[in-house]
């Protein structure tokens, strides 16, 4: 589902991406993210995979009678003319974890986007500091505890990497 892919490839907290309006899609490609939860806006360069993707569900929108007049890019089929809620998105997500088999025995965090695309990005080699960038968060240490989450020889190089960044 797209929604989750945009979560997974931008990083998005779940209040950005139920608040994602049809406004914040430029028709160039970008994707503008508010600041939301204090944090800070940024735009991205979309894909041309997630730029079809989108395509696609614009066309499919646009055959739903809830989407007339609605500004929100995810909008709800079930409870009118609303876009899909934080409470809905979630409901989902415990949906496809449940088919998936996944976390069978405790429920799945829908955050674990978000997490899986800092350890990603690191895991990649990219620099602490363009992570912190790309995450949108205003302190390095909270970037830092997905280095912590990673494989030991992963958070030495990390560490390492922090280190070196800020010497003069």
């Amino acid at each position: 589902m797209l929604f989750f892919k945009l979560m997974y490839a931008y990083g998005l907290r779940l209040n950005e991406a139920t608040g994602l309006r049809l406004s914040d899609i430029t028709e160039s490609g970008q994707i503008a993210i508010r600041p939301l939860k204090n944090g800070i806006p940024r735009t991205y360069d979309m894909s041309m995979e997630d730029r079809k993707l989108l395509n696609r569900w614009r066309k499919l929108r646009g055959k739903i009678k809830t989407s007339k007049g609605n500004p929100f890019l995810f909008i709800s089929v079930w409870s009118g003319p609303d876009h899909l809620s934080q409470s809905g998105a979630k409901k989902l997500h415990t949906k496809y974890c449940d088919l998936g088999e996944i976390n069978a025995d405790k429920r799945c965090n829908i955050h674990a986007w978000r997490h899986s695309t800092a350890i990603n990005l690191l895991m990649k080699g990219f620099d602490i500091n363009f992570v912190k960038h790309y995450m949108r968060h205003r302190s390095i240490q909270s970037t830092l505890i997905y280095a912590e989450l990673m494989p030991p020889e992963w958070t030495k190089l990390s560490k390492k990497a922090v280190e070196t960044a800020f010497q003069v």
